[in-house]
């Protein structure tokens, strides 16, 4: 009863403004949703003001730098993709087929791992997607994964040692290992006291990220 009620309750939804609404947290800029849609901006612009009808929430505030959404607008971000890309699974079941996509994937990833693995894959794609364009990021580690979650970000590429989060897929690319810098007046530390007694230079790709070293 309780499962045919809420079908009922979408009768009077439109549910091409959970598109708009998905476009608008990923962009949070009206005119970037409409571009990204093939919308007009006015059109978009009275999307959201529906949008915040049906939810009884601004969705979208502006503050300093810009649109920032809600945390009701921040807690639909995740199951509104999940449930467009169900929605999506339903009405098209074709494999993804990388000659005929067109479409841009969105990256985080440090310089770093841009140096790796960027040279590789876009040759890949320029010969198995022609038509797929990459837009690359950098985000710490948390951002990276509140920009999934958000739907900001297809992929992140990085270390995360913590393990995986039990809400996100992921996969091994390849090992790495590290090297230690020093200067040449004092010479490499013997041991791990002579090197803890060092001072150090920390590079991060943000200013919340801790080194696995230091963490260690």
């Amino acid at each position: 009863m309780s499962v045919m009620r809420s079908v009922n309750d979408l009768n009077g939804v439109d549910l091409n403004l959970l598109v708009v609404l998905d476009a608008l947290l990923a962009e949070r800029h009206v005119t970037r949703a409409a571009l990204r849609l093939n919308k007009t901006q006015p059109a978009v612009s009275h999307a959201l003001a529906r949008l915040r009808v049906l939810f009884d929430d601004p969705i979208l505030v502006r503050r300093q730098g810009g649109l920032q959404p809600t945390p009701r607008a921040l807690e639909l971000a995740a199951p509104l993709r999940d449930a467009l890309s169900t929605l999506g699974g339903l009405v098209d079941d074709r494999v993804f087929d990388p000659g005929r996509a067109k479409r841009e994937f969105r990256l985080s990833m440090s310089d770093y791992a841009a140096e790796v693995l960027l040279p590789a894959l876009t040759l890949r794609i320029a010969h198995a997607a022609p038509d797929v364009t990459l837009a690359l990021v950098s985000l710490g580690r948390d951002g990276a994964r509140a920009a999934i979650r958000a739907g900001e970000i297809d992929l992140a590429i990085g270390v995360y040692p913590e393990g995986r989060a039990e809400d996100l897929r992921t996969s091994p690319l390849f090992d790495d290992a590290f090297a230690c810098l020093a200067d040449a007046t004092s010479g490499a530390p013997a041991s791990l006291q002579a090197y803890l007694s060092r001072p150090h230079i920390a590079v991060s790709a943000s200013p919340e990220d801790n080194g696995e070293v230091d963490a260690a």
